[in-house]
Order: structure tokens, then sequence, then C-alpha cells
């Protein structure tokens, strides 16, 4: 392949994997030979040369209160796909650290995107105890130096008591679909949900 587009094996190598710079002259006549030759890095063979998968993995241990909020969640991996990397589902239980630990220490991710954020995730240790990177949907009690987004609870509750009480509501009602019981767990926006109610999100005069 390399002969054929004009270009030395090594720059070839460089290209494909971009473990070191080149010009962008060169990279484009590397990447015109592997389309011409129907070329298709073997995507095995690239991660042990480059000692990176490109495999992101998104950890969704499914909830048991259910929910249809998060297959939204799930076009990351098309976002992930648009920045040339794979994503992979890992749905093993949220306190199963034998089974995560397994998981994360075989080396095939680069990366984890984890979702259902307890206040002490004990995922978190866990991949800080690896060193693999990670960011999170939701967040827990101590966010020093972590990655993560996650909706404002707080004002949300506001926002929308606010909003009834303009039009000349005196009382209401909030439904939450959180299984009982799962604020004493720690589940995140269980606990928050539950310190909003409890103040009565009763907005400022």
């Amino acid at each position: 392949m390399w002969l054929t587009g004009g270009c030395r094996g090594q720059h070839v190598s460089y290209a494909i994997n971009g473990t070191r710079p080149i010009s962008e002259e060169t990279r484009q006549r590397i990447f015109a030979a592997m389309d011409e030759l129907g070329y298709q890095p073997n995507a095995l063979a690239r991660g042990l040369a480059s000692k990176r998968s490109r495999i992101i993995a998104l950890h969704f241990p499914v909830p048991t209160w259910g929910g249809l909020t998060e297959i939204e969640f799930i076009t990351s991996a098309q976002h992930a796909r648009e920045n040339g990397y794979e994503m992979v589902l890992w749905t093993s239980e949220m306190h199963n650290m034998d089974e995560l630990r397994q998981s994360t220490q075989q080396g095939l991710v680069d990366g984890v995107v984890a979702m259902e954020v307890y206040l002490h995730d004990e995922r978190i240790h866990l991949w800080r105890e690896v060193g693999l990177p990670f960011s999170l949907i939701g967040r827990n009690a101590d966010t020093a130096d972590i990655c993560y987004v996650d909706a404002d609870f707080v004002a949300a509750a506001q926002d929308t008591v606010s909003y009834l009480v303009g039009l000349g509501h005196t009382q209401y009602r909030f439904l939450e679909p959180i299984s009982a019981g799962s604020e004493c767990r720690g589940y995140g926006p269980a606990v928050r949900t539950q310190l909003v109610t409890s103040r009565r999100c009763v907005p400022q005069a």
C-alpha cells in the first residue's frame, strides 16, 4: 500500500495510528491509497501498536425503577464515532465491583462514561485506582477533579413551582419515578430530589 501512496512505511503507520505528526499532504496521499485499495486497518493490531483501543465504555447499570430518558444517552455512541472512537455498553450491576473490575482490567477500553451515579460511588475509587479515565452523567458528593454533567434539580424545582404559583395555584404534588428508599441508598438524583421537596420549594417573595 505504501508504494501505491508514494510514502514510506512508517509514514503509513503514523497516519493510521496518529502516533507521530506528518504533513497533511502525506496524510491525504496515504488515505487516498487506502480508499483505492479498499484497505481497512485491523482494530486489534492497531490497538497493540498504539496501546490504545479507541473504545469508550458506557456503564449503564439498568435501574430498578426503569425510565425512558436514559435511552437518549445512547446517542453518545454517535458522538464517539465522530471523534474516531467506538462505544461499548457495560451493564454490570451497580454494586458488583468484582465484575466491573474484571471489565476494567481487561484493557479493552480507553475510558468510561458512567451513568446512575451515587453520592458515594464505588466505581470512582476503582477507576482512579487502575488509572482509567472516566466522566459522569450525574455527580457524586465530592466532584473535585471529576468531569461530569448533571441536571440542576434545585433550579428546576424552583422554576416549576414559581410557574405554578404565578398561575395562581396554591397546592401541588410532586411525582417521581424513583423507587422508594433509593435516597437512603445514596442514589444522587433521589437524594437531591428529596432535599428539594423537603424544603417544599417555596419561591422567594
